[in-house]
């Protein structure tokens, strides 16, 4: 192998990969789409608003048409079950199965550039297929989040850092019982979202 077939296999892996990519996030958006109409029929059926809904057309599966347009709470369960714990699980397998060997064959070629570099004493090189570069990757820990807090208010860089609390945390919700109030500086909205889980019998 030399370094142009090399950047060149890369280059093909990495179509390869691109295009299953492609191929499965618009089957699995649509799919995501239309389980989120099932879900969207069944708030709008225990608010009592149907009309709302608008009517789900076009489907790609005989089968799960024929739950919807039939439109009953079991049915919409049964649709919503069908799509996510069978065809996108079956889909996004399927997936990785045909990537699994693409994405083995791109770590084998960049260990094998990235030797070629190392043992070089060079950054990077050029071929006519493209340029293949040696990056440091840096990786930070944070030991002590109260002194990072205290030094990044200090020292006036707080807004670099990035805080998150989780939705529906259970240390916020008892801390706003306990207190009364949110701590400062945290907001709180609420929304609704149906969950559909399948039955024990």
């Amino acid at each position: 192998m030399t370094p142009t077939k090399a950047l060149k296999d890369y280059e093909t892996c990495l179509t390869a990969i691109r295009d299953c990519e492609e191929v499965y996030a618009a089957k699995k958006a649509a799919l995501v789409e239309k389980r989120k109409k099932i879900e969207a029929w069944l708030i709008a059926e225990a608010s009592g608003s149907l009309e709302t809904v608008p009517e789900i057309v076009s489907e790609d599966r005989a089968f799960t048409a024929w739950l919807l347009k039939r439109k009953t709470d079991a049915s919409a369960v049964e649709a919503h079950m069908q799509i996510d714990d069978i065809v996108i699980p079956r889909m996004k397998a399927a997936y990785e199965a045909e990537t699994e060997e693409l994405k083995a064959a791109l770590e084998v070629l960049e260990s094998w550039t990235l030797k070629r570099l190392s043992d070089s004493g060079l950054n990077n090189f050029s071929t006519d297929a493209g340029t293949a570069s040696r990056t440091t990757i840096t990786y930070y820990k944070i030991a002590d989040k109260v002194l990072l807090a205290k030094d990044a208010i200090d020292n006036g860089y707080a807004s670099e850092l990035t805080l998150s609390i989780p939705r529906n945390s259970k240390f916020m919700k008892g801390l706003l019982e306990e207190r009364g109030e949110l701590p400062a500086g945290v907001t709180m909205t609420q929304t609704y979202e149906c969950r559909i889980t399948k039955s024990k019998g």
